[in-house]
């Protein structure tokens, strides 16, 4: 009787995500879209007090549907050697995108957004003890788009900062 009551038990945490999510991808998704594919990137980093305190690098990147079409997978390789895989979703209870990130260096967080239509922007943001940590990724047109992720103090004070452009990769 116990191991019938475990398979139950186990069934109905199979069953009930299984149906919760059974339906189409939300249409919020659709908007990832335009970061979907093959991309290029130049970009400065700016880390105010250290020497030097700005390095350009370039990059690429491949971001893809993974997971029946509801996560966006970013790979991608920066002009350092430095790795990372980010993975954008959707939130359907809590209504807000989502990205996680892990890099080479060891460095992850998630972040969580939202995306304004009126100026094709992401914003995605995370606190971080007495820091904030904001990540914008706004489309000028189909194939390029501008980046702005920086991590300031709550007295106003830039620590870490990375500014750029993509640009898609034609096949």
């Amino acid at each position: 009787m116990k191991a019938f009551y475990c398979f139950a038990l186990l069934a109905i945490f199979l069953l009930i995500p299984a149906l919760a999510f059974a339906a189409d991808p939300p249409k919020e998704l659709e908007t990832l879209n335009r970061l979907a594919g093959k991309w290029e990137k130049e970009f400065e980093v700016t880390t105010p007090g250290q020497t030097p305190e700005k390095v350009k690098k370039t990059g690429t990147h491949a971001s893809e549907w993974i997971l029946n079409n509801r996560h966006l997978q970013e790979k991608g390789k920066d002009s350092d050697g430095t790795t990372y895989l980010s993975v954008y979703s959707y939130d359907e209870q809590a209504k807000q995108f989502k990205s996680t990130f892990f890099q080479s260096t060891g460095f992850t967080t998630v972040m969580l957004g939202s995306f304004d239509a009126v100026t094709n922007t992401f914003t995605f943001k995370r606190k971080i003890e007495n820091s904030e940590f904001i990540g914008t990724n706004q489309s000028i047109d189909a194939d390029n788009y501008k980046m702005h992720f920086e991590l300031k103090r709550s007295d106003g004070t830039i620590v870490w900062k990375l500014t750029g452009t993509a640009k898609r990769v034609k096949p």
